[in-house]
């Protein structure tokens, strides 16, 4: 499994993805978005409130959409590639599902 993490509330779970593919995400976000003009800093500030936003609807307890999961794991990846957070921070990132029960671990790298 997958869990994505932001300002230390777990946001999402996922079936294991290859690392390739989770980096990939965040590159097509970024290219897509270079494509329709929008600049590097709107890019990660857009990405933030994003997540911002599914932090607040999660500690909320308020329904989330599956779409947004995954576009909260695609500006995720994004904010890895930009080197706006980093894999293994321990209030933001993506962590596989460690082997010893109970904690977290970054297993990926940009």
């Amino acid at each position: 499994m997958i869990y994505t993490w932001w300002k230390g509330t777990q946001i999402s779970k996922f079936y294991d993805v290859p690392d390739k593919e989770l980096i990939g995400y965040g590159m097509t976000l970024i290219r897509k978005g270079l494509e329709r003009g929008v600049n590097l800093k709107r890019q990660i500030m857009v990405y933030s409130i994003f997540l911002d936003n599914l932090k607040d609807r999660k500690d909320k307890n308020k329904p989330i959409r599956r779409s947004d999961h995954n576009y909260g794991m695609n500006c995720l990846m994004a904010l890895v590639k930009l080197k706006v957070i980093y894999l293994d921070d321990s209030d933001d990132g993506i962590f596989r599902q460690s082997l010893i029960k109970g904690k977290r671990k970054g297993s990926l790298h940009n």
